[in-house]
């Protein structure tokens, strides 16, 4: 049982930086359906504009979701997208397209956008879905520009950044996990955003923190994609271990709850945690050696004795 509590002095919420939209639309030479992408809301290790590189489409016309594509892989990179079977449309037709990425979820069209059913979030494989895109009254005569699709990120992130008010130590975290986490869902697609339903299952993710933490220096851990949910009260736990050198040597483990800040998707939630005198042993604080105020010994007088001038 830990006896003082020092983790999540506060929580970060990092909302995922934008990506600017390619702006640049062609004109199909002829009339073969084509297509373009492009990713909101993304970062680093995650896929973005600059690395997505496919994406399943459904699409159709007539009130028809699937009747034209019906999760087909569209393979490529920025300006150049192909997949098999070529497409081509029909005059005065309306069609609408949605997607998703990476292949190998479980995806079905709706009117609001792609939903899925018993995906399990990994700790490492990022989902995205397109926003629905409509084409209204077909005219191939005029030209038909590519088909641009705009992703968002569904599942939710987490990372732990660690610092610390000590002097003279090196701080190595190891062993760093989350806990029991429900991580398979099925969504709902309401068009801007969704809803995963209630998670069930539960994952352990290991994160690592690859440099010590100083006191002028904070580290971050690698991150963990997971499952956008509600928790209960009694919230999640994360367990670490803390290793302590230079001016001290000490060995902790803890184990701790989690705010029960709900993860919504897109977002990234990065929890901070101050390790200081009073917290980082579990067990008991720590009690750095100081020095009281010194009191000097005054001078004696003492008696040197006569002196004589005969």
């Amino acid at each position: 049982m830990m006896k003082k509590s020092f983790f999540l002095v506060g929580v970060g919420l990092a909302v995922l930086s934008s990506c600017t939209q390619n702006e640049v639309v062609e004109v199909a030479d002829n009339n073969a359906i084509s297509f373009d992408a492009f990713v909101n809301n993304s970062t680093r290790a995650d896929i973005t504009t600059d690395n997505i590189n496919h994406f399943m489409v459904f699409g159709g016309y007539d009130g028809n979701f699937t009747n034209v594509f019906n999760n087909v892989k569209v393979s490529g990179s920025k300006g150049s997208w192909t997949y098999d079977n070529t497409q081509y449309w029909t005059d005065g037709k309306t069609y609408t397209f949605q997607a998703y990425a990476p292949e190998g979820a479980t995806a079905s069209a709706s009117a609001t956008g792609v939903n899925f059913t018993g995906f399990t979030a990994d700790g490492a494989t990022d989902l995205l879905v397109s926003a629905v895109k409509t084409v209204a009254d077909v005219n191939t005569t005029a030209g038909v520009e590519n088909v641009q699709l705009e992703f968002r990120h569904v599942l939710s992130k987490i990372k732990f950044t660690f610092s610390t008010t000590l002097n003279n130590v090196n701080i190595a975290i190891s062993d760093l996990k989350v806990l029991q986490v429900p991580n398979t869902g099925s969504y709902t697609n309401s068009g801007s955003t969704g809803s995963w339903g209630s998670p069930s299952g539960t994952k352990d993710y290991d994160l690592t923190v690859a440099e010590g933490v100083t006191n002028s220096v904070s580290k971050s851990s690698t991150e963990a994609i997971v499952m956008p949910q509600t928790f209960s009260t009694s919230g999640l736990k994360v367990s670490f271990t803390v290793t302590v050198t230079g001016g001290l040597s000490l060995t902790a483990n803890h184990t701790v709850t989690l705010p029960t800040t709900a993860w919504e998707e897109g977002k990234c939630y990065n929890y901070k945690a101050e390790l200081t005198y009073e917290n980082i042993d579990p067990e008991q604080e720590l009690k750095p050696i100081v020095f009281g105020d010194p009191t000097v010994t005054p001078w004696e007088d003492a008696e040197g004795g006569s002196v004589s001038f005969d």
